[in-house]
């Protein structure tokens, strides 16, 4: 699967097309009543842990535990073929990178998800199978962590001209391009 962002993640299992078996998962885990339990206790877990809690500083957790259910919904279910999980994710979460969001925090939340899980009295082998529709989307918070390390590069570059300008004027600024030109030369 290819996002707006030119990059392929492999989120092809949440599409696979297998809606009877995604129906009997959601059953397998107990049905939306169970769903709605595992969402809560997911939460509490999460706000309370305190490598996520400062990600939920300023937020609504009761808005973010209902897009949670219907995501969660969808995703042990039926996910619409023109949802672009990628881009939803990379768009929703943008400020939670940027905060320091990524595939290793995304690894404590997965370990809530099967704790909790496994707290509800899930089998293991329907949560191993839940594992195998949301571990693909750590890639997701892996690229995600990496677009954000290029928007703090950027920015500090335009810091960096700024200063030079304000410093030095345009004449310091000509001097640090042309340094920064010359060691990208020798690199190739």
């Amino acid at each position: 699967n290819q996002n707006h962002h030119g990059n392929s993640t492999n989120v092809g299992v949440l599409h696979s097309g297998n809606h009877a078996g995604k129906d009997v998962l959601l059953q397998k885990i107990g049905g939306k009543q169970v769903l709605h339990q595992a969402v809560d206790t997911f939460y509490d877990r999460l706000t309370k842990d305190p490598v996520i809690q400062p990600f939920f500083r300023s937020a609504d957790v009761q808005v973010l535990k209902w897009h949670q259910y219907n995501l969660m919904s969808i995703a042990f279910h039926d996910v619409p073929a023109n949802l672009d999980v990628v881009s939803l994710i990379l768009e929703k979460h943008k400020n939670m990178f940027d905060s320091g969001l990524n595939e290793k925090t995304y690894d404590v939340v997965l370990g809530h998800f099967v704790e909790t899980l496994q707290g509800l009295d899930v089998p293991d082998d329907t949560v191993a199978e839940a594992l195998t529709i949301v571990r693909p989307l750590r890639d997701i918070f892996e690229q995600g962590a990496r677009e954000a390390t290029e928007r703090r590069k950027h920015i500090k570059n335009k810091q960096t001209i700024v200063q030079m300008i304000a410093v030095g004027g345009t004449a310091a600024l000509c001097a640090y391009v042309g340094l920064n030109y010359r060691r990208s030369r020798k690199t190739f």
